[in-house]
């Protein structure tokens, strides 16, 4: 049993300790950190999906939620499971849509970003940031200022 393991167990163990003295926001927050962990340790990606869910389930906190959602996403990305991304990023959307929260909106276009990168379509790449006359890109090359980035 790893580090990660013992921290998962203790974790789980306070949770059913304190089931019914704990309020719906300390659950989440016990549920999010256990998920993170699973994430962190990149030993069962299905795991932490599974723990992100339930965090959202069980929170009311908009903030919990959206970072669950973000978390999600970033798995999805690193992992490129196009399933996930194509679930969560209509989600992820509409929530932020809503919101006044432009951290999380300009992080959402990173990530939509990197999501229309991975899969090639430049032309998305450009909308998902806003077009900025600082970024061009052409054929497979990123231009960020001065900076190239090659894309393969």
């Amino acid at each position: 049993m790893d580090q990660y393991d013992k921290k998962i167990e203790e974790l789980k163990a306070k949770l059913e300790s304190k089931e019914q003295d704990l309020e719906k926001l300390d659950k989440a927050a016990y549920l999010f950190e256990i998920a993170k962990i699973y994430k962190d340790n990149k030993k069962n990606k299905d795991e932490a999906i599974k723990y992100f869910k339930e965090t959202i389930e069980k929170t009311n906190s908009f903030n919990t939620k959206i970072d669950a959602y973000f978390e999600i996403l970033h798995i999805g990305l690193f992992s490129k499971d196009l399933d996930l991304l194509n679930e969560f990023f209509p989600k992820v959307e509409e929530k932020i849509r809503d919101s006044g929260d432009w951290e999380k909106k300009n992080r959402l276009k990173v990530y939509t970003g990197l999501f229309k990168i991975n899969q090639k379509d430049f032309v998305a790449f450009n909308k998902a940031l806003d077009y900025n006359p600082k970024l061009v890109v052409e054929r497979r090359d990123v231009m960020i200022g001065d900076s190239i980035i090659k894309i393969k």
